[in-house]
């Protein structure tokens, strides 16, 4: 029983090792600088998890804050909305419905020092 346990798991190790290779392009996709976190919800509503990508965006910075991809229901994710720019570290992004419309919104960090004191809003 022991080596069908050990037989199993190398298996089971080589199956994960060889799904995804270094030329798989379903496993590599390019997004805007600073990337520092990542949620997937169903952003579009049409049934496949999309990914929304947080950055890490400092005062007086312009790359994105914020980065939508979404899933094409192949598994390939295409850049659809990078318009979103504030300051802020993108920490902990997620989707959620907060005000219960059936459609996901997106929940993140933004920060203003503007008047020389760090101001912090959700």
């Amino acid at each position: 029983m022991l080596s069908f346990l050990k037989t199993s798991f190398l298996i089971g190790c080589l199956l994960i090792l060889f799904s995804f290779t270094k030329g798989d392009v379903r496993s590599q996709y390019n997004v805007p600088i600073a990337a520092y976190s990542v949620c997937a919800a169903d952003i579009d509503m049409d049934g496949s998890k999309d990914l929304i990508i947080g950055h890490r965006t400092a005062w007086q910075v312009f790359h994105p804050t914020i980065t939508i991809m979404k899933n094409n229901k192949h598994g390939i994710f295409e850049i659809t909305d990078t318009s979103k720019i504030f300051t802020g570290y993108q920490e902990n992004i997620f989707a959620i419905d907060l005000n219960n419309d059936a459609s996901p919104d997106i929940v993140t960090f933004y920060s203003d020092f503007s008047s020389g004191t760090a101001d912090r809003y959700i």
